[in-house]
């Protein structure tokens, strides 16, 4: 699977984002196509932040590895003084 640096991706966004932005201070974006890469900047962040950012511990139930290998889930409900589920 491919990596990516993403350091490197951040600074290649926000370069871009520079540039767009040089572009609209220059008069040479109409208010239509500033609109278009308005939307596309913020799209395009999003996936960034979700795809790069964002990790996912894995868990028995999420990968092949077995219960016995994964760390305990402190998120589980905890039994009561009856020995029944909270």
């Amino acid at each position: 699977m491919a990596t990516v640096n993403a350091a490197s991706l951040h600074q290649e966004f926000e370069d871009a984002k520079a540039r767009i932005a040089a572009l609209r201070a220059d008069g040479k974006v109409s208010k239509d196509v500033d609109a278009v890469i308005g939307v596309l900047v913020t799209l395009l962040g999003i996936l960034i932040t979700v795809l790069l950012e964002r990790t996912t511990r894995k868990r028995s139930r999420n990968s092949c590895l077995p219960p016995s290998q994964t760390d305990k889930d402190e998120t589980a409900r905890r039994k009561g003084a009856s020995g029944k589920g909270a």
